[in-house]
């Protein structure tokens, strides 16, 4: 038997009775909590201009129905008999601080008189398991009872609800306000909870509430949703009912184990998802794409975190058939399946995966997509993945519109030079526009693997989730630095630790070292502190053996000296030489962790094989750039 999930205003709980089993904690709301829940509820009853259902909702309680013959003879006795009685799984603490708000506005604002007297309708009880007298306190409240926890919590509360109307500006208008939001049916401005009833028995209550309580699967709007999606209702009982219901659930099951592919979320998102269902991220799709042609969804839907779900609600409630319900489906799974398609796509994946990375949302692109859809489909046209290409590139070059170039490396770009750019010039992107190199060196990593993959038939793909969710051996997140291939200054190195692990990795790397040099590094290294002129002068020394040329800071920092390096790498070893960079690159890369693939060809010396030097001379440089610029040419 399927669960039920609805939304029910508070007016629709009245009457009832509400039993909290012995394995939940007692009422243990905080000041805070509760002056919270009185803060919302005010600014929603004062609303200027609430359409005429307009409502604010509570988060879920789950529930399921129970018997009365359950109870003890102390527990029927503080109940109303042959009423209806639930089992609150989840939501006492809302349930219960509600309560002592509406008794707080019965005696304030009703002088007295009950709400059955005066609105026909009578509270709703709380009955405690372990405390069958507890039910009593409410028609005391105001007066703080020590006698136990319980008792103490709701009457401190009781006064804390008093003292909150008392500081209000209009303390008499701010009661009818909020109670009158409290006791509204569903034809005016309301506040509801979202209802959600267990209705299989065989179900364990206890398993159901360790589940939502102990922070191993949270009730979030994607269940909820499932929950409304696959009620029986929505299929009837015949054969092909069950069949038809089956499948939807397990596309379902399938999309949500699609998007706890790693590779694929981070793919499509920058940080990790809060919620544990995953597929909320296309149903809030859905439900933005919707709202994007109808603003006025707000009015239903509101615009806090559980606006989706009561966006499904009102569209899956108003569903008349299977057919109706089915199409809402298709939909969502469409948008899927889209998504999937751009993921298998080499191109694609590469470039939509670059604009998410630049923060650009996923509705943005479905939108520019179902544009050129439309214009295809005006001029009677199939839109074709080139199309669609054509248009990404696009949309990626207004990332690059500041770049300009230079004819000469080794002197500032001069307005009066007249030349060709892309056949003799050279990007002048500096380590002073970090963002742009940023950009540019991920996007040159992106093409670079396009044109492998069109050129040798692969279907090799950027790790996004490498890149985005980098960490190192001790599962320690990362980011990314831009680092100098070749080091930024000549001697950056001011404090003992630095100078020891420059000394230590030149040890090392370089084998043609004098036994003379080797000996004064050592020398140095047993000091226990720095001594600067005689650092320097075997900073030079060591510089000159390792053939690492002195080029003018200005080459220094152009593109062509610059490289994607992980921050731990780069702010440990951002000052050494070449031969010892290259040589952490490779233990780095060979203990498998993620080196973007064209910062490792550049420390491998990709673009000039023919020099075997363990040093990045300006040749190199010069040989890098020309490569950057040759494959972003399109982008330029």
């Amino acid at each position: 038997m399927n669960n039920n999930i609805e939304l029910r205003s508070v007016r629709e709980l009245m009457g009832m009775n509400y039993f909290i089993p012995a394995y939940q904690r007692g009422y243990r709301w905080t000041k805070s909590q509760v002056e919270d829940l009185l803060n919302d509820l005010l600014a929603f009853a004062t609303k200027k201009n609430k359409t005429e259902k307009e409502f604010y909702c509570l988060q879920p309680i789950v529930l399921r129905n129970i018997q009365e013959d359950v109870l003890s003879d102390d527990h029927r006795k503080s109940s109303i008999q042959n009423a209806t009685i639930y089992e609150v799984i989840d939501g006492q603490q809302r349930l219960t601080t509600i309560l002592i708000i509406l008794k707080y506005l019965q005696d304030k604002v009703l002088k007295g008189d009950t709400f059955e007297s005066e609105y026909r309708f009578s509270l709703y009880k709380i009955i405690y398991e372990t405390r069958p007298n507890l039910v009593e306190i409410f028609n005391q409240l105001d007066v703080i009872n020590q006698d136990n926890i319980d008792y103490e919590h709701i009457t401190t509360n009781y006064n804390i609800v008093s003292k909150w109307f008392d500081a209000q500006a209009e303390p008499r208008k701010s009661r009818e306000s909020i109670l009158n939001v409290l006791i509204n049916d569903n034809t005016e401005p309301n506040v509801k909870v979202i209802w959600y009833e267990l209705n299989d028995q065989t179900q364990n209550p206890v398993d159901t509430f360790l589940r939502i309580n102990l922070g191993k699967i949270a009730l979030t709007n994607g269940e909820l949703i499932k929950a409304l999606l696959l009620q029986e209702s929505n299929f009837g009982k015949s054969e092909l009912a069950e069949l038809q219901q089956m499948e939807i659930a397990q596309e379902w099951d399938a999309m949500e184990r699609t998007f706890h592919n790693e590779n694929f979320w981070w793919f499509i998102a920058n940080d990790e998802f809060i919620s544990s269902t995953r597929i909320e991220y296309v149903l809030n799709l859905y439900f933005q794409l919707a709202l994007d042609k109808d603003n006025s969804i707000l009015e239903f839907s509101g615009t806090d975190k559980d606006q989706t779900f009561r966006y499904f609600h009102k569209i899956i409630s108003e569903a008349k058939s299977f057919e109706e319900i089915n199409a809402i489906w298709q939909e969502v799974k469409g948008l899927f399946d889209q998504i999937m398609e751009w993921y298998s796509n080499s191109d694609l994946y590469h470039y939509i995966g670059f604009l998410i990375y630049k923060n650009t949302s996923i509705v943005e692109i479905f939108k520019w997509i179902n544009s050129l859809k439309e214009d295809k489909k005006k001029a009677d046209e199939n839109v074709l993945k080139s199309d669609i290409k054509a248009l990404l590139i696009d949309k990626i070059k207004t990332y690059f519109t500041k770049i300009s170039f230079v004819k000469y490396l080794d002197k500032e770009a001069s307005a009066d030079e007249t030349f060709d750019p892309f056949n003799e010039g050279f990007l002048n992107i500096t380590y002073k526009q970090p963002a742009l190199v940023r950009d540019t060196l991920l996007l040159y990593n992106l093409e670079y693997i396009i044109n492998q993959n069109i050129n040798n038939e692969l279907n090799y793909r950027f790790s996004f989730k490498s890149f985005k969710d980098n960490k190192d051996e001790n599962g320690k997140k990362i980011g990314w630095d831009i680092e100098h291939i070749d080091s930024s200054t000549d001697n950056p190195l001011d404090n003992i630790k630095d100078q020891f692990l420059w000394l230590e990795s030149a040890l090392k790397d370089l084998s043609s070292l004098s036994k003379a040099l080797k000996e004064r590094i050592n020398q140095y290294l047993s000091l226990s502190k720095i001594d600067e002129e005689i650092f320097n002068e075997l900073f030079r020394e060591i510089r000159a053996v390792a053939n690492e040329e002195n080029v003018s800071e200005h080459i220094k920092n152009n593109i062509c000296n610059l490289t994607l390096l992980d921050s731990k790498t780069n702010r440990g070893y951002g000052n050494a030489l070449f031969i010892t960079k290259r040589r952490i690159i490779i233990e780095k890369d060979k203990r498998g962790l993620f080196i973007p693939p064209l910062t490792k060809y550049a420390f491998l010396k990709y673009n000039n094989l023919g020099d075997t030097k363990s040093n990045w001379t300006l040749e190199d440089m010069k040989l890098y750039n020309v490569d950057i610029k040759q494959t972003l040419f399109k982008f330029l």
